[in-house]
């Protein structure tokens, strides 16, 4: 008998499926497509964990990288990455940075507010803010930016359940000033803040809830709903937002808001896939990012099989069709990069591909600029490799009618063929692996290039495995005789 399984969402999306385990393959309408890994861009890294990765233009249209740890900001350069000077650092939180004009302002949940100038980006340099002024989250709201959790004295006081805003189009004054309409408000309704999503209307995220902030101009300034108090952020490196929507753990799973109150994402069992393989001691490493140019909301977190916090494992929500995928691979941060003909002051980064991507003011995506991530330090741009190896799992249950089956050949539908093919049968007496190497073209028969997997055993499981350049994989075609009942 033959049967073709198609390759349906992941188990965690349903929980029924022809796939009961997916590794670095992304949802497509029709199947699953290859999932992006780091191919490295700068040879010179440096020591220390990066807490920010973020692509930055300025006003006049000049492109920039910058990382930062706890106690330096860096920008790649042609040869590298390179320590921007002034002001010392220490943060106590990751680092937050959004660009306004021809300024980039950078806070770290300790020091003063800083800023880096764009038209002449060697030295950091701290505002002069009241009380030397920090925050631990920050954003571009209208024409203001706001922070959020305030502290001030270099972190000797915490202002939790604040945020505080510029006046309008002046990024650097934080003095409260109805002339220019800079104020400040207390939150105590949704619990601690833990996050800012920015935009023409703002987000403010609470360990317990959420509140909108619209502006309206004076008296007011800012007019503030409460949209939740019972579903809150419970992982800051969690929130990701771009294009008016926002992405989050909460401990009631994962939540998207496009401005409302939240919705779930997380099916149940993706939740449940998230809690049972993280590493909470870990938790504060978690980093997520947007990939505007393909619809899909990133998060990394150190994985069940990590060690000492490294990021091991990616999950990835696709919001238009509303699947998710998974990956696996080791590094530091997820973030965006800038591509090297857009380095006006240092060309030599690397030849790189440019992604069409639309303008947003709160991710800083930009037609220049491309996912990326940082590996051992290295600015890294995220792309599909041909060394990466796809896997996917299924069993019995999917054809048979429900009875017990042995499995005389195998061949995937996977465009165009793989280099190398591997597939494990896995029966209730062995385990039977086979594979073929350099398989030419798989044809829609069990011809040349399928897997002959006849086995004296009834049919378990399948692991399927390849690697290679490929578009698409669509299923499994299998040759198989009925056993009986299950």
């Amino acid at each position: 008998m033959k049967a073709a399984l198609q390759f349906g969402p992941w188990t965690p999306d349903l929980t029924v499926s022809s796939v009961e385990r997916v590794i670095n393959m992304l949802p497509a309408p029709d199947g699953w497509q290859p999932f992006p890994h780091p191919s490295r861009t700068s040879t010179v890294g440096f020591s220390g964990t990066p807490t920010l990765l973020a692509a930055i233009r300025s006003a006049s249209g000049i492109d920039y990288t910058f990382a930062a740890k706890d106690t330096a900001i860096y920008r790649a350069t042609g040869t590298g990455w390179t320590a921007l000077t002034g002001d010392d650092v220490q943060a106590v939180t990751p680092w937050q940075v959004v660009p306004y004009g021809d300024a980039a302002y950078f806070a770290n949940g300790r020091d003063p507010i800083c800023k880096v100038d764009l038209n002449s980006p060697g030295e950091v340099a701290a505002l002069d803010t009241p009380d030397k002024l920090g925050a631990r989250y920050l954003a571009q709201v209208a024409d203001v930016i706001m922070g959020a959790w305030m502290v001030d004295n270099l972190g000797g006081n915490q202002y939790p359940y604040r945020t505080q805003w510029t006046g309008v189009g002046r990024p650097e004054r934080w003095d409260i000033s109805t002339t220019i309409q800079s104020d400040r408000q207390d939150h105590t309704d949704i619990g601690e803040l833990r996050g800012l999503t920015g935009g023409e209307w703002c987000l403010i995220h609470g360990s317990n809830g959420m509140i909108r902030g619209d502006y309206v101009g004076p008296p007011a300034i800012f007019e503030f709903r409460t949209l939740e108090t019972d579903i809150g952020m419970e992982y800051p490196g969690s929130h990701a937002a771009s294009s008016g929507r926002a992405f989050w753990w909460s401990k009631a799973g994962f939540r998207v808001s496009a401005g409302g109150p939240s919705q779930a994402i997380g099916f149940g069992a993706v939740d449940d896939f998230f809690r049972a393989n993280l590493r909470t001691e870990f938790a504060s490493r978690i980093s997520s990012m947007i990939l505007p140019e393909r619809n899909l909301y990133l998060l990394a977190f150190p994985g069940a099989t990590g060690f000492d916090g490294t990021l091991t494992d990616i999950l990835a929500y696709d919001w238009l069709l509303q699947r998710w995928g998974y990956g696996r691979f080791s590094h530091q941060i997820l973030g965006r990069g800038r591509t090297a003909d857009r380095f006006t002051d240092d060309p030599e980064i690397g030849d790189l591909l440019t992604d069409d991507v639309e303008g947003n003011t709160d991710d800083g995506a930009s037609d220049a600029t491309f996912p990326a991530a940082m590996v051992n330090g290295a600015l890294c741009r995220l792309t599909p490799l041909t060394t990466t190896l796809a896997e996917i799992e299924t069993g019995e249950s999917q054809f048979g009618g429900g009875q017990r089956a042995r499995v005389v050949r195998a061949w995937p539908q996977v465009e165009p063929s793989p280099q190398s093919l591997r597939l494990k049968v896995i029966t209730r007496e062995k385990i039977t692996d086979v594979a073929v190497q350099n398989s030419p073209s798989l044809l829609p028969e069990p011809d040349t290039g399928s897997i002959g997997c006849d086995d004296a055993g009834v049919i378990h499981r399948f692991y399927l495995a390849w690697q290679g350049r490929w578009t698409r994989a669509r299923g499994l075609n299998i040759d198989f005789n009925l056993q009986g009942g299950r």
